[in-house]
This record gives structure tokens, sequence and C-alpha cells, in this order.
């Protein structure tokens, strides 16, 4: 029985290069329409609505910092720290792969 499940289980789908450059389109998007700020202090500004609309936020997180490091705006081992636009506080810090949440 053990060895059927194996079988039935369904593999995870992997990212291609498309997908993630429609995440970088994202991101440049929400740039465009003021709804994103990137520094090059490690800070990035949005809204707190921008990180409740999404199904994962921890998953949106992620692509954040991984848009920072492809850019360059992150060095290697550096937080990123996502900050509220109006008020500057701070809603989530990443490091690689640990995400918290401040809000």
């Amino acid at each position: 029985m053990g060895l059927l499940k194996k079988i039935k289980r369904k593999a995870k789908p992997i990212q291609t290069v498309g997908s993630i450059t429609n995440k970088f389109i994202l991101i440049d998007k929400l740039k465009h329409q003021k709804m994103l700020e990137t520094g090059d202090s490690g800070v990035f500004y949005t809204y707190l609505d921008i990180l409740k609309i999404n199904k994962d936020p921890s998953n949106f997180l992620k692509n954040l910092y991984v848009y920072g490091r492809n850019t360059g705006l992150l060095k290697q081992g550096e937080v990123l720290q996502v900050r509220d636009m109006d008020d500057s506080v701070l809603l989530a810090s990443i490091q690689a792969d640990k995400i918290t949440l401040h809000y």
C-alpha cells in the first residue's frame, strides 16, 4: 500500500525562467504604480494591504527578497526590511528563508 501512495504522489512544479520573469515583472509594475519603493539600504516600502491581499504573504515576501538579491539592492546575508509607506512601521523582515512578520 505504501508503494502505491508513492506512485500516485504528484510531483512539485519546477519554476521556469518564465515564471520567475513574471514575478519580476509584477514587482516592477508595483514599483511603477507607486505601490512599492525600493532602496539601496535594504529597506522596501509598501502598503500593508498589498501584503494582506496575497493568499500567502510569505511567498510574496520571498519573491521580494529574491528580487532584491538579483537586482543588487541587497548583499548576501543582508536582512530585507519591509516597511509601511505611510508611517514607516516595520511590517516584515526577511533573511534568506527566515521570514518574520511584524503586523
